[in-house]
């Protein structure tokens, strides 16, 4: 059977965290630099963000945009790896954008792990939809087999082709253009932040269907985040956007009280 590719970068990503965290341990031990090991320690705060969005990705119900796309199985998974691709390339424009206006020679440092992470994560998954085609034709190409190489790559060409077609399919109806990560709150200070979509017929109602807002933060009807935090920490919330006609989208939101 064949297996979503992002359970397969799930298990990878574990593997990596874990991979991380004793990398971290022997740094500790060993009195290495202590940039270095908070470095790691930022790294895994990262990785571990992109398996929050998987997860979310994977755990809610794919039954609305099914009938939404009239979507087989196979074009549902390429559907969400496109969705998470879309996610982290979100977020690194944004830390690009960052990286750009900042002065600070340390804060740059952690921008750049960060975008450096985002990027090695989405090369993971490019290589585990791509890898083994793109290996054979190589191969082929290697040993003088033209004709397989030609064939193989016709064959790659028509994947990539059906993820277009499915981004089209996606971005045809109601969609978020708000970031994931949130803009960080500040623990007894008033924050305000609206999420948005486009393509949405009449007006939008915002709910929460998983996760948690910090204490004293609400969402409302309107897709405002608002109030004051009294508890810091990293939380994230699942926002489903409905229009007037029923069609609906969801978006994880990830937000960090300082």
């Amino acid at each position: 059977m064949r297996k979503h590719k992002l359970i397969e970068l799930r298990k990878i990503i574990e593997e990596r965290i874990g991979s991380l965290t004793e990398e971290v341990e022997i740094a500790t031990n060993v009195k290495l630099n202590p940039l270095y090991i908070t470095d790691r320690k930022d790294e895994i705060e990262f990785v571990r963000w992109t398996a929050t969005i998987i997860d979310s990705i994977l755990n809610r119900n794919n039954e609305h945009k099914q009938v939404q796309l009239g979507m087989t199985k196979m074009r549902l998974d390429l559907a969400d790896c496109i969705e998470f691709e879309n996610t982290l390339q979100s977020r690194i424009e944004e830390l690009n954008l960052k990286l750009k206006n900042c002065n600070n020679l340390r804060e740059s440092d952690i921008l750049i792990n960060e975008i450096d992470t985002f990027e090695s994560i989405l090369g993971c998954l490019s290589d585990l939809k791509y890898g083994d085609k793109a290996r054979v034709i190589e191969r082929a190409e290697a040993n003088n087999d033209f004709k397989r190489a030609i064939r193989l790559r016709k064959q790659l060409n028509k994947m990539q082709d059906k993820e277009s077609e499915i981004s089209v399919l996606i971005f045809k109806f109601q969609y978020f253009t708000s970031p994931s990560q949130l803009p960080d709150g500040v623990l007894g200070t008033n924050y305000t932040q609206q999420l948005t979509t486009v393509r949405s017929t009449g007006s939008t109602n915002f709910s929460m269907s998983t996760g948690t807002l910090p204490s004293g933060m609400t969402l409302s009807s309107a897709g405002v985040v608002s109030g004051i935090p009294s508890i810091l920490g990293t939380f994230d919330f699942i926002v489903i956007a409905t229009d007037v006609t029923g069609i609906s989208t969801d978006k994880l939101c990830v937000l960090r009280v300082l």
